[in-house]
C-alpha cells in the first residue's frame, strides 16, 4: 500500500515551475524576461520580493488577482518612477503576455506522467498551484487530461508562502486540509507555506529541506515508488 492510501490523501496539489519540469528550463526562459526593458525587469523582481515580505503584515482590502496586480504595479512604479497605470500595462506586456509564449516548449521531468496516472487511478484529484500564470503549461507538459484544476496564487491576492494563498487553494479544492498533499521545489515558498496551512508537505529537489517538509525526494521516480 502506498502513501496516498495509507494517509487517506484525496487531493494532490503541485507547484509547476521547477517541480514538473526542470529549473534550468525555467531559468533560461526567465532570462528572456529581462528584455526589452532591463530596468523594468529589475524593478519587477524586487517588487515580487517586497510583496512576499509585506503581504501578511499588510493584507489587501481587495483579495483578488486584480488587487494583487494593483499592489504589484504600485511597488514597481515606486521603483520605476512611472505612473502606476502605465507600469501595469508594461508589466502585462513584458512579463505576462510574453510568458504565455515562452513556456510552450518546456518538457516534463521523467516519470511525471506515469506517477500522476498512478495517483489518478486511486481516485485522487490533481490540482496545480503556482505563483506564475498557468497558461498552456499542463498541455505542453502532456498532463492536461490528468489535471482537475489549476490556479495561480495571484488569484488569492497573495504569493506563496502566505497562508492566505494556501487557504485559497484549500477552499478551491473543497478537500480537508490534512488530506491534501502538496509537492514543490522551493522549501521556503512551497513547503513552509503548505505545512503552515496544515497540508502534507513534500519537497522535490537537490537541496536539503528543513522540518516543514515531511519527506524529500530528488526525482519523480522516487516519488512514484512511495506514493
Amino acid at each position: 500500500m502506498g502513501f496516498i492510501a495509507e494517509a487517506g490523501i484525496t487531493t494532490l496539489s503541485l507547484d509547476i515551475d521547477g517541480t514538473l519540469y526542470s529549473r534550468f528550463q525555467l531559468n533560461t526562459r526567465m532570462i528572456r524576461s529581462l528584455f526589452p526593458n532591463v530596468r523594468l525587469a529589475i524593478a519587477f523582481n524586487r517588487a515580487r520580493k517586497e510583496v512576499r515580505r509585506i503581504q501578511d503584515e499588510y493584507p489587501l482590502d481587495d483579495e483578488t488577482r486584480e488587487g494583487f496586480l494593483d499592489r504589484q504595479a504600485a511597488l514597481v512604479a515606486e521603483r520605476y518612477k512611472k505612473d502606476v497605470g502605465m507600469v501595469k500595462e508594461l508589466i502585462d506586456t513584458q512579463f505576462y503576455q510574453a510568458w504565455e509564449r515562452t513556456f510552450t516548449t518546456i518538457t516534463p521531468f521523467p516519470h511525471l506522467r506515469e506517477t500522476l496516472e498512478q495517483v489518478k487511478s486511486e481516485g485522487v484529484r490533481i490540482i496545480l498551484f503556482s505563483d506564475f500564470p498557468i497558461a498552456e503549461k499542463p498541455t505542453t507538459l502532456g498532463i492536461a487530461d490528468l489535471v482537475d484544476d489549476a490556479f495561480t496564487s495571484e488569484e488569492s491576492g497573495y504569493l506563496k508562502p502566505s497562508v492566505k494563498a494556501f487557504e485559497y487553494l484549500i477552499g478551491k479544492s473543497g478537500a480537508e486540509r490534512s488530506k491534501i498533499l502538496y509537492i514543490g521545489d522551493s522549501y521556503d515558498k512551497d513547503c513552509i507555506g503548505a505545512a503552515d496551512a496544515g497540508l502534507v508537505s513534500w519537497y522535490l529537489g537537490k537541496k536539503k529541506a528543513g522540518p516543514k517538509a515531511s519527506r524529500s525526494f530528488a526525482s519523480w521516480s522516487e516519488i512514484k515508488a512511495v506514493i
